[in-house]
C-alpha cells in the first residue's frame, strides 16, 4: 500500500489535485469516493494538525488481493469514537495498549487470551506500535483511561471487528472493578 499526506484545507494545491484527479466511479453518476474525501477533510480540519490520509492499496505489499487499485481517505489524527474505516486498526490497538498500560493491564496478554492461536508476529505487531512514530504521530491517544475513554476504546474494538478482545476487557475490568461508561 502507498500512503500520502492531503491538506485538509479545500482550497489547498494537494487537495484541490485529488479533487480534480477523482473520476466518478458509479453509473448513476454518483461519486462516493469524491464525497468522502470531502467527508473526511471536514472532520480532519475541526482536528488539531489535521489533514487526509490517503491509502492507495496497490500490489506491492500484496494484501487485501480484492483492494488493489482502491483509494480511501481518512481524515487524521484519529480520534477516539472514530470507529474503522479500513485504515484504523493500528491506531485503535495503539490506543487500547497504552490505555491498558496505564491501568496495569497487559493488552497484549488480553489480545493473546481472546484470540489464543494469533501468531508471534502479530502480538509483536501490537506490541511495536508505540515504536511506530507514523501511527504514533497519526493518534490522538488519550492521556489517561477514564471510563469515557475505556468505553471508547470498547467501541472502537467492536468497530474493528475485535469482539473477543473486548470479552476479555470487560472480564478484566470486573475482576479489578473498573468502571466504564456505556458503550454498546
Amino acid at each position: 500500500m502507498a500512503v500520502f499526506k492531503i491538506d485538509c484545507n479545500l482550497q489547498s494545491g494537494s487537495f484541490l489535485a485529488e479533487y480534480k484527479g477523482i473520476q466518478p466511479t458509479r453509473s448513476s453518476g454518483e461519486n462516493y469516493q469524491l464525497s468522502w474525501l470531502i467527508q473526511s477533510a471536514e472532520r480532519a480540519a475541526s482536528l488539531p494538525n489535521g489533514y487526509i490520509k490517503k491509502v492507495l492499496w496497490d500490489a506491492e505489499d500484496g494484501y487485501p488481493e480484492h483492494s488493489h487499485g482502491f483509494v480511501q481517505y481518512s481524515p487524521r489524527p484519529l480520534f477516539q469514537g472514530y470507529g474503522c474505516d479500513g485504515t484504523t486498526d493500528e491506531n485503535v490497538h495503539l490506543i487500547a495498549l497504552t490505555l491498558c498500560n496505564q491501568l496495569g493491564i497487559d493488552y497484549v496478554t488480553v489480545y493473546a487470551q481472546a484470540y489464543p492461536d494469533a501468531e508471534d508476529d502479530t502480538l509483536d505487531w501490537i506490541r511495536g506500535l508505540p515504536l511506530d512514530q507514523e501511527i504514533v504521530a497519526e493518534t490522538i491517544v488519550p492521556k489517561s483511561a477514564g471510563a469515557r475513554e475505556l468505553a471508547l476504546m470498547l467501541h472502537d474494538l467492536q468497530a474493528i471487528n475485535n469482539r473477543c478482545v473486548i470479552d476479555v476487557l470487560l472480564d478484566v475490568f470486573e475482576q479489578r472493578n473498573i468502571q466504564i461508561d456505556e458503550w454498546s
